[in-house]
């Protein structure tokens, strides 16, 4: 592995075939440069990168070796991202895809998406779409990446405007409806993404048949549901066999709901923390998957919590199952 800093480098082979160049100012001379060397892993983030690739570099992306590529922090836009996507359409290496911090904008996102589901022997299991001012994505690409893929493990879309409103934008609707049929999965990540409620209704729907997903990261994106809305959604994981929910820093009066609910968080893995110190410790108590000694407290306060019920036989609970 070849790992370098300070000045800008020379190219030196690597045996194991992984670069690490981060922070030199590097330009597509040597993107093109690097990727002739048919690396296993490249890392080439926060760099000068526009990512237009020689015809050579092309054709090595398109049938080399390489399986982690990281873009992250350069100058993408929807013109370069065209060229890496029509080398992901042949491509069957590639693992791990960074290219977040950039500026590929909706048309760069869906350009990327279409490529990767019309390739029917990609082996893309990371995708981190993160910070690209992405405000919607042509629905039908979006769809079909999500209900068809067959290798894709985690999907990062934090911090776009998905959220935007639009009578004529489905795509946060149609990603979260999209579940349903989904098998491959395992965490999703729509941080600082402020969900409403058609959002909610189709990630309820799309949860509720899904049997892949396993970590759903929510921090930030909660401001306009209601406890209610947050309370189904607990409900939905906690039929899960395993779960794990983050939320980051929430409202004292959501912190404050949840401890009083305790059975809403029988089974899923909360990570949350409070504002308000008293609340955070109760909090970070049952933040952590149910242990034995925590059911008989549970029953305990299952009569109750029923009792509080405010969701008018819309929801209905069941009491958590005893530990075997």
């Amino acid at each position: 592995m070849i790992m370098l800093s300070g000045e800008k480098p020379a190219i030196a082979s690597s045996i194991d075939g992984k670069f690490v160049l981060k922070n030199k100012s590097l330009d597509d001379e040597w993107l093109n440069t690097l990727l002739s060397l048919n690396p296993v892993y490249l890392d080439l983030s926060n760099n000068d990168l526009f990512g237009f690739l020689s015809s050579t570099a092309l054709a090595i992306l398109e049938t080399g070796r390489l399986q982690v590529l990281n873009l992250a922090q350069n100058k993408l836009n929807f013109s370069s991202m065209r060229q890496l996507a029509w080398a992901l359409r042949k491509n069957t290496s590639l693992k791990e895809l960074d290219v977040s911090g950039n500026s590929l904008g909706s048309d760069g996102a869906s350009c990327l998406l279409d490529a990767i589901a019309r390739n029917p022997n990609t082996g893309l299991e990371s995708l981190n779409l993160a910070d690209n001012a992405i405000d919607s994505i042509d629905r039908n690409i979006i769809n079909s990446f999500i209900s068809y893929n067959k290798t894709l493990k985690v999907l990062i879309l934090d911090n776009n405007a998905l959220d935007t409103p639009s009578s004529d934008d489905l795509t946060l609707t149609t990603l979260l409806s999209a579940l349903a049929v989904n098998d491959t999965l395992i965490k999703l990540s729509l941080r600082n993404i402020n969900l409403q409620y058609p959002h909610f209704q189709a990630m309820i729907s799309g949860l509720s048949s899904n049997n892949s997903l396993q970590e759903l990261d929510l921090s930030g994106s909660l401001s306009n549901l209601s406890h209610h809305a947050i309370g189904c959604l607990l409900q939905t994981l906690n039929a899960k066999h395993s779960f794990t929910l983050n939320l980051g820093t929430i409202s004292q009066s959501l912190a404050s709901y949840l401890t009083d609910n305790i059975p809403l968080l029988r089974a899923v893995k909360l990570n949350a923390t409070s504002p308000d110190w008293s609340l955070n410790k109760k909090l970070q108590q049952y933040c952590q998957p149910t242990p034995a000694k925590r059911h008989a407290e549970l029953f305990r306060s299952w009569d109750e919590y029923r009792q509080k019920d405010n969701y008018n036989n819309v929801i209905v609970f069941q009491p958590p199952a005893l530990l075997k």
